[in-house]
């Protein structure tokens, strides 16, 4: 299976980041030409390459060896000063830090060898281009390839060079690269000098000397092909031909690469957004929807306080389950050490065992959890608005009992007057930022108190209650309360079930949970998302079929778009959420469908064609195919809530012996023990409470599923 985008752009950043041993920026753009790092900004700027992998690894630990050991002031400075030292200090400082990096990493060796073995393949030193042979080219060039493919070819030296080796093999720090590329520089002009003073001496003793023999004046074979055969790898004795062919090849090689595997077609930067912007807080939206309903508040608490009741007990149940879980989870964790103190209960035991110290207990504390959830508010919603909505209700109920932070919003295709979010125009094609019409309102929140919490809650349901019942042509007979007395105003009408705004919602989220765990100081924030179909895209018109490259200025990495991805975008933002939270986020999806299009779904996102739905949902965890953690395709039949439960009257009666359930086949009762009564009592709760639990599949499997990670 071929990798995802993600993973093909972000392997290489990660190998950079571990070789450099820390949260370096990888700029990855298809501006540069070669690969470079700038040690000051700790930036490591990458090509948008499509070469061999072994050139690739090179170049990247390549780079990686300058952002650990070479300093950003003294490079620039020495260059500065004399540029034409450039040559001798690329070829020095490159000895020095890959040889440092071969002694840190002992991979290096053969990632270098392969690489270079690579570029010589493909006459990057230009051996080819100029007919240079080795043995005849100036001092620098065979020093820069003894160094670089000294493996692969035998490089001669005389013995008066020989020290030059042992001196950059001793360089530790950039002074002393410094000094010795000064020092070789030196010694090259001076013996450039002397060579050119030769010639000119010879040339005058010629001169002097009469015409003799014509075939004793001809020169030798050998030195006729002197003037070919590694001429020019000497040039003048001073340059470095090797190394500045091996620069203006690699300026090169995106454009050689390009020609093989197609243009790179777009570049883009993602932007930056203010979350105040596209996220309306509770206490707005409180007011928003109060505005509305105020005439029918009365009804409204009504239906609420009927559905909370109905609700509260299995929330109830939930948590009881949720804190036996955490309970056992955390004991499982706890190690126990030996105090180096005697325990006297056990001294007696010393002759059969050598356990007789007391032990202390080492509890590990679980991570501090918080959780965003976002709503799907689109008009395919409104056949399960009210279940899903009920569920999130329930979500945050249990979140509240467990005291867990939280944030309930659901994400609209529509934007309020007092909003201040204004989509990015269509204009800025080279900026990713919010493209679409898009809203957050935030429904419900773990800040506010017991009597706000209550009041969002009767405004949640009243929402659903009244876009599920009004907006679909449902009788006036079967609404739950007198929608004429909805008070329409242009905000309220912004609630209104419209397109899915999916990826724009989740770029919001990306920026928002930051701010989220910062705020509650959580490690982990658990992202749960309910949709029940795909995005509209968040692209410009332009993006849409071309291949394209998305670079986040705030973490440094890049992303690469899949032509042929149908769901890519909304993976990209997975991605984002995740690597602009350094991985510290659980994402949850809840996909609710119809059983066909749910089973249907499963299957496309699993890449399995036997995927079956088993309970009403299954799950799909992260794969190269789907990138949320954790994702459940819901059957929207299997979250309808039924909490109908009682004893029929007729089935038992009752006197002072026992309990006695008629038989409908002989119209006789039969005689039960009490205990086997009891039993069967117990049963048919159990059986009862297990009915209530799967008939909210998004609760039931949230518990089960982070239960283990919230302690």
């Amino acid at each position: 299976m071929s990798q995802s985008f993600y993973e093909y752009n972000s392997s290489k950043e990660y190998l950079a980041r571990l070789i450099a041993t820390e949260n370096i920026s990888v700029v990855r753009s298809a501006t540069f030409s070669t690969a470079s790092f700038d040690p000051k900004a700790r930036t490591m700027h990458m090509p948008i390459w499509r070469t061999s992998e072994e050139v690739y690894d090179l170049l990247t630990v390549h780079e990686m060896a300058h952002a650990l050991y070479t300093p950003a002031q003294g490079w620039h400075t020495a260059v500065e000063k004399d540029p034409n030292l450039k040559s001798y200090l690329n070829i020095i400082e490159d000895a020095r830090i890959e040889r440092m990096i071969k002694r840190r990493f002992a991979g290096a060796g053969n990632t270098f060898r392969d690489g270079y073995a690579r570029l010589m393949e493909d006459d990057f030193f230009g051996f080819k281009k100029h007919k240079i042979d080795i043995n005849k080219a100036s001092l620098i060039d065979r020093i820069n390839c003894y160094y670089k493919i000294g493996s692969l070819i035998h490089v001669p030296f005389k013995d008066e060079e020989r020290h030059w080796l042992t001196e950059i093999d001793q360089a530790e720090t950039w002074e002393d690269v410094e000094r010795i590329a000064r020092k070789l520089y030196a010694y090259a002009k001076e013996q450039a000098q002397t060579n050119e003073l030769e010639e000119q001496m010879q040339v005058e003793v010629g001169s002097k000397q009469q015409r003799g023999d014509a075939e004793e004046m001809e020169a030798p074979d050998d030195l006729e092909n002197d003037s070919d055969d590694g001429r020019d790898a000497s040039v003048d004795g001073i340059t470095s031909l090797t190394d500045r062919e091996y620069r203006e090849r690699m300026d090169g090689l995106e454009n050689n690469a390009a020609q093989k595997g197609g243009p790179v077609d777009s570049f883009i930067t993602i932007g930056k957004i203010d979350t105040k912007d596209w996220v309306i807080p509770v206490k707005k939206t409180r007011s928003v929807v109060d505005t509305a309903f105020g005439a029918v508040t009365a009804e409204l608490t009504v239906k609420t306080n009927e559905m909370i009741s109905q609700q509260t007990p299995v929330i109830n149940n939930m948590v009881k389950e949720f804190e036996a879980k955490k309970r056992a989870t955390s004991f499982a964790r706890n190690q126990y050490a030996k105090s180096g103190r005697l325990d006297m209960k056990k001294l007696a035991k010393y002759q059969l065992a050598e356990d007789i110290f007391r032990r202390n207990i080492i509890e590990h504390k679980g991570k501090n959890h918080s959780m965003v959830m976002i709503v799907d508010w689109s008009g395919s919603m409104c056949n399960q608005i009210v279940d899903t909505v009920i569920q999130t209700i329930n979500l945050a109920m249990f979140c509240r009992k467990v005291g867990i932070p939280f944030s309930v919003q659901i994400f609209a295709n529509a934007i309020p007057d007092f909003s201040t979010g204004k989509p990015a125009s269509t204009t800025e094609q080279n900026t990713y930022s919010v493209h679409n019409r898009v809203t957050m309102y935030e429904m419900l929140s773990s800040e506010t108190n017991s009597t706000e919490f209550k009041r969002d809650m009767a405004n949640f349901y009243g929402l659903a209650l009244w876009q599920a019942r009004n907006d679909w042509g449902h009788n006036a007979d079967d609404r739950p309360f007198d929608y004429d007395k909805i008070n329409l105003t242009n905000d309220i009408r912004t609630f209104h079930l419209n397109g899915t705004p999916l990826n724009a919602a989740l770029f919001i989220t990306a920026e928002y949970v930051q701010q989220f765990r910062a705020k509650h100081k959580s490690e982990v924030t658990n992202v749960v998302v309910l949709t029940d179909g795909e995005s509209g895209s968040n692209l410009c018109d332009n993006w849409r079929s071309n291949q394209t490259h998305y670079f986040d200025p705030k973490t440094g990495i890049t992303y690469r778009s899949d032509r042929n991805g149908r769901n890519w975008e909304t993976h990209f933002m997975y991605d984002l959420i995740r690597d602009r939270n350094q991985g510290r986020v659980n994402i949850i999806g809840y996909f609710i469908a119809s059983p066909r299009e749910a089973l249907l779904t499963a299957r496309q996102w699993s890449a399995d064609w036997s995927t079956k739905l088993k309970n009403g949902f299954t799950v799909i965890h992260k794969s190269p195919t789907f990138r949320a953690d954790r994702f459940f395709i819901v059957s929207n039949k299997n979250i309808v809530v039924n909490d109908e439960w009682s004893f029929d009257d007729d089935k038992y009666t009752f006197d002072e012996e026992s309990i006695v359930p008629n038989d409908p086949t002989t119209h006789k009762k039969v005689v039960k023990d009490r205990s086997v009564i009891v039993k069967d009592l117990k049963k048919s709760f159990k059986d009862h409470m297990g009915s209530k639990r799967d008939s909210r599949v998004v609760v039931a499997k949230f518990i089960e599923d982070i239960a283990a990670k919230i302690i």
